[in-house]
C-alpha cells in the first residue's frame, strides 16, 4: 500500500499485487475505484494495462532509453500506472524516472546527478558519471542508480520442465533485478522425469551464461563461478557487486585456504559432477556449506588459481571484494 500527499492535498492510496516471493513483478494496481492488471515485457517495461472496471485496455511503447512513444496519454489517465520502463517508477511531473540512488531522465538518456562511485578502471564505461546503462539499455540496466547490469541478469527463461518455478524480482541493497526461484531442486533435479529435460536446461544455461557474458566483453573460458545455499547471499553479491572474503582454514586435505574471497570455474551445468562433490571439493564437507545456487562473474587478473578446481583473491577475512556480475541461478548439477 501507497500513501502520497501533495502540499495539502488531500492524502491519495494506490495499492499493489506484486508476484510471490516478496517484492516481485509488478501485476497489478488499484486507487481503491478502479484495478489494473499490468502486463510487462521481458525487460519489466509495461506494455499493456487492462482496466477490469471498465473492460479497456491501454498500450505503452518506449525507445531503448525508456522515451514514451505512443499509447494513451499518461497525463490524462485518472489513476496512471506509476512503474513503467524497465518496471520502475515514473514522475508524470518531472518526466524522471527514480532509481533509488539517482534519477534518470529518458529525455537525455542521462543520470541528472553524478554516480558516486568511481567506476572501474577496467571497464571505461563505468567512469562516465552520468551514463545510463553503458549507454546500451538494449542489453543493459541501472535499477540502483550506481551499477549497471546485464538486462535479466539472473535466471531469465530457465524452466526445468515447466517444474513448479517462480519468476519474481527482489529488492536488495537498493537493486532490484529478475530472479527465478526454484522449489525444492534437490528434489526436482534426482527425479527420473527431469532427468530427460536437465541436459536441455543444462545446455540452456550455458548458451545464457556465455552470452551475457559476451554482452560484457567476457569470453566463457573467463568466467568463474562462486556457489552458495543461501539465497539472500546470493542476492547481496548481486546487488554488491562483492564476495566477501573468509577466513582461513585447514580443509580436510590438511592443505591450508588462507583468507580471501573463492570461486571455481566449474560450471552449474556440469552433466558429470555432482553438488556434493563440489562442496566436498571446494569447501570440505566438514564445515556445513552447500551449493544449490551460483553466481557468475567475470575473472580478472588479482584472481589466480589455487589447489585443484579452486580460484582465489586475496582479502583480509571480511573485507568485500569486488566482482563484476554476469548472471546467478540454481545449480543444475546432480
Amino acid at each position: 500500500v501507497e500513501s502520497t500527499r501533495v502540499n495539502t492535498q488531500p492524502w491519495t492510496h494506490k495499492t499493489y499485487v506484486h508476484t510471490p516471493g516478496g517484492v516481485g513483478e509488478l501485476i497489478s494496481q488499484s486507487d481503491g475505484t478502479t484495478t489494473k492488471q499490468i502486463y510487462a515485457d521481458a525487460q519489466g517495461t509495461t506494455r499493456l494495462i487492462a482496466d477490469g472496471t471498465t473492460g479497456t485496455s491501454r498500450s505503452y511503447s518506449f525507445d531503448a532509453f525508456g522515451n514514451w512513444l505512443e499509447g494513451d496519454s499518461l497525463a490524462a489517465d485518472q489513476n496512471p500506472p506509476t512503474h513503467l520502463y524497465t518496471g520502475e517508477r515514473y514522475d508524470a511531473d518531472t518526466g524522471l524516472i527514480y532509481l533509488r540512488a539517482r534519477d534518470y531522465d529518458p529525455a537525455t538518456g542521462r543520470f541528472i546527478s553524478m554516480d558516486e562511485h568511481p567506476g572501474d578502471q577496467r571497464i571505461p564505461l563505468t567512469l562516465n558519471k552520468y551514463l545510463y546503462a553503458n549507454a546500451d539499455p538494449v542489453n543493459f540496466i541501472d535499477p540502483s542508480g550506481y551499477m549497471t547490469m546485464v538486462a535479466g541478469v539472473g535466471m531469465g527463461n530457465f524452466s526445468v520442465a515447466s517444474i513448479s518455478i517462480a519468476n519474481y524480482s527482489f529488492v536488495a541493497a537498493k537493486i532490484l533485478v529478475p530472479i527465478v526461484m526454484v522449489t525444492g531442486m534437490d528434489a526436482v533435479i534426482n527425479t527420473g522425469f527431469l532427468s530427460q529435460a536437465l541436459p536441455k536446461e543444462r545446455n540452456k544455461l550455458k548458451n545464457e551464461i556465455n552470452n551475457k557474458a559476451l554482452a560484457l566483453g567476457v569470453a566463457l573460458s573467463q568466467v568463474l563461478f562462486h556457489y552458495t545455499d543461501d539465497l539472500i547471499a546470493v542476492k547481496s553479491i548481486v546487488a554488491d557487486s562483492a564476495l566477501i572474503a573468509t577466513s582461513d582454514f585447514i580443509h580436510s586435505d590438511g592443505k591450508l585456504r588462507p583468507e580471501g574471497a573463492y570461486a571455481t570455474k566449474l560450471p552449474p551445468y556440469s552433466s558429470t559432477m555432482t553438488r556434493d562433490q563440489l562442496a566436498r571439493k571446494l569447501f570440505d564437507n566438514r564445515r556445513g556449506w552447500s551449493v544449490g545456487f551460483f553466481v557468475a562473474f567475470a575473472q580478472t587478473p588479482d584472481w589466480v588459481p589455487l589447489i585443484g578446481a579452486e580460484w582465489y583473491r586475496p582479502a583480509p577475512a571480511g573485507e568485500l571484494v569486488p566482482i563484476l556480475p554476469i548472471m546467478y541461478g540454481p545449480n543444475l548439477m546432480r
